[in-house]
């Protein structure tokens, strides 16, 4: 039975993946993967279905809901007071101050420096990208940037990651599971993450010039987000005379990064202050503030029904009896790969890098002391592992695909690009060192 749950989770992550690829709603696509995989499990289906499957779906909204709400809201407001088209208005002027050579490639780059930024202080990736989303959509759009290059942003999280003293939950579980602090490793750590962003960079430039070569533009993957959002349909006016002053602007973006990096607020807690500084920053600016905020947030729920689903498949694959062949199977191998390994398949099933530290961070921070690492170079290890975790299921390409109206497909492409072109080799390179006892 266990081989047969096995083979059903294989096939339940390929369905849910060709589901998406062919524009199935998540929310439907998510299900249909999850079924797939409760069919196979041996257990009772209804018990499956309305347990594990439901469970893994209020459970994501549980946890979620208001990061999506409040996220989605900031960046309403933020658009409705004209901080955004003000912000973009002078990341705009940046960019053609730097002359016109390679202009796509450097307007590429703002979404993804603005990702590294964020989630360096603890902002969440499902916070992120409604933050700069109206800001973005104003640049790329007139530079005639190819819409789905956005997605770059989210993929870059890795090198947040390795980056000592970043707030990301990930760092965090880490430093517990091996006693150290979240600034465990910083020269090995440093030298992961310049290695990640030349690497990153490099294939933003790559897919840059390719695209500009092919004559590939803002519409191509943009129409359906312009047709969702008049907004997005309007030229970047460089006349700043009716919009709020510069400084007017990023005060609630800057505010809500200070209070999550330095004074360490809840997120959620941030989110609320930055709302209400669109507000009071900008007074009078946002026209109907209670349609803003009907708008914002309903905005959000579609968003986190389909991502939630999601998520649920990979709690039905960890609940699957196959998996527990899988985990039984890594635990036999040799202590630092065998610890590697159970992060890295676990971080690809749990499709999160938390998900997947937690459940065998202990077991896995045996192995590498039984190995020789000292606890520093333990943590950093771990970090790295989370670039599996953003397989095909991974809630984060889902909502990101799902909020720009960008193909699953486009987006999915760009993830794999930096997560395995640039995680995996710089994995392999410290897992060299590791063997050769230069990093111990």
């Amino acid at each position: 039975m266990e081989i047969i749950s096995l083979v059903g989770i294989v096939v339940g992550l390929i369905v849910f993946i060709l589901c998406c690829v062919k524009g199935v709603n998540t929310l439907i696509a998510g299900f249909i993967g999850s079924f797939v995989i409760i069919l196979t499990s041996g257990g009772n289906i209804l018990e499956g279905v309305t347990g594990t499957y439901l469970a893994g779906l209020s459970g994501f909204i549980k946890s979620y809901f208001l990061l999506f709400a409040l996220g989605a809201l900031f960046g309403k407001c933020l658009a409705a007071c004209g901080g955004s088209r003000r912000i973009a208005l002078a990341v705009y002027h940046v960019i053609e101050h730097m002359g016109s050579k390679n202009k796509r490639f450097k307007t590429a780059l703002f979404v993804p420096i603005m990702y590294m930024i964020m989630s360096y202080v603890g902002v969440s990736g499902f916070v992120v990208v409604y933050t700069v989303l109206d800001i973005a959509k104003h640049v790329y759009r007139k530079n005639d940037v190819p819409w789905r290059m956005f997605t770059y942003g989210g993929a870059t999280f890795l090198v947040t990651m390795v980056l000592p003293g970043n707030l990301q939950l990930n760092n965090i579980a880490a430093a517990g599971f091996c006693g150290t602090t979240v600034t465990a490793a910083p020269l090995l750590g440093l030298c992961c993450a310049a290695a990640l962003i030349v690497i990153d960079f490099l294939v933003i430039f790559w897919d840059a010039k390719r695209s500009e070569k092919n004559g590939e533009g803002f519409m191509d993957t943009g129409a359906a987000f312009v047709a969702s959002d008049p907004d997005a349909d309007s030229e970047l006016d460089t006349d700043t005379s009716s919009l709020p002053s510069l400084v007017q602007a990023v005060i609630p973006l800057v505010v809500m990064i200070v209070l999550a990096a330095v004074v360490k607020l809840h997120i959620v807690i941030c989110l609320a202050v930055g709302i209400i500084l669109c507000f009071v920053v900008m007074p009078g600016r946002i026209k109907n503030p209670m349609e803003t905020i009907t708008v914002g947030i309903t905005n959000s729920i579609g968003q986190i029904m389909g991502v939630a689903s999601a998520s649920a498949v990979g709690t039905c694959l960890k609940a699957a009896a196959g998996y527990t062949v899988i985990m039984s199977g890594l635990a036999t191998l040799p202590s630092v790969l065998g610890g590697t390994l159970m992060i890295l398949v676990m971080s690809f099933c749990a499709a999160s890098s938390t998900g997947g530290l937690n459940p065998v961070g202990a077991d896995a921070f045996a192995l590498f002391t039984a190995g020789g690492l000292t606890p520093a170079t333990s943590h950093r290890l771990m970090t790295l592992c989370a670039l599996t975790s953003v397989p095909p299921q991974s809630a984060g390409i889902v909502n990101t695909c799902n909020i720009l109206k960008v193909p699953y497909k486009k987006a999915f492409m760009n993830w794999q690009r930096l997560s395995y072109i640039g995680g995996l080799p710089v994995f392999i390179v410290v897992m060299i060192l590791i063997q050769l006892g230069i990093v111990v």
